[in-house]
């Protein structure tokens, strides 16, 4: 869960919009970091109140080029891409361009997720003075 809820990041982007408070300032009245500031007030600004909601979602492989062929096309910076299409941690981008530099397309397309598989461990039993071996499946 967030550390700032919905409320406390409509206060800082009003503290900095309409107060004509820094950053800086804003930063440390709300007792959060001035990226953080930076980063609701951008949110904001592109999106309305929609931006500041969490949002928990898979992107598509379509989605994700999209991304990457803004930033290409238009020059703009991992978090600035971001910002344009709403998606809350510009890590997230930066992960995207990373895996398509090293491995193209492909890359982008989800993995398979799951538990490995058990392995059987044989057990010893003493049945005297010799040890026999069984597996259990």
């Amino acid at each position: 869960m967030s550390r700032h809820t919905f409320e406390d990041k409509l206060k800082a982007i009003d503290l900095y919009l309409n107060k004509r408070n820094s950053y800086r300032e804003t930063a440390k009245l709300m007792s959060a970091t001035k990226s953080d500031i930076i980063k609701w007030v951008a949110l904001y600004q592109k999106h309305g109140e929609k931006g500041l909601q969490p949002t928990y979602t898979n992107y598509s492989v379509k989605f994700k080029m999209d991304v990457l062929t803004y930033m290409g096309k238009t020059g703009a910076s991992i978090r600035e891409a971001s910002y344009v299409f709403n998606i809350p941690s510009y890590s997230t981008v930066a992960k995207w361009k990373r895996t398509f530099e090293k491995q193209g397309k492909d890359g982008l397309f989800p993995k398979k997720r799951s538990r490995p598989k058990m392995k059987k461990k044989p057990t010893c039993r003493n049945k005297g003075r010799f040890f026999f071996y069984e597996t259990f499946g």
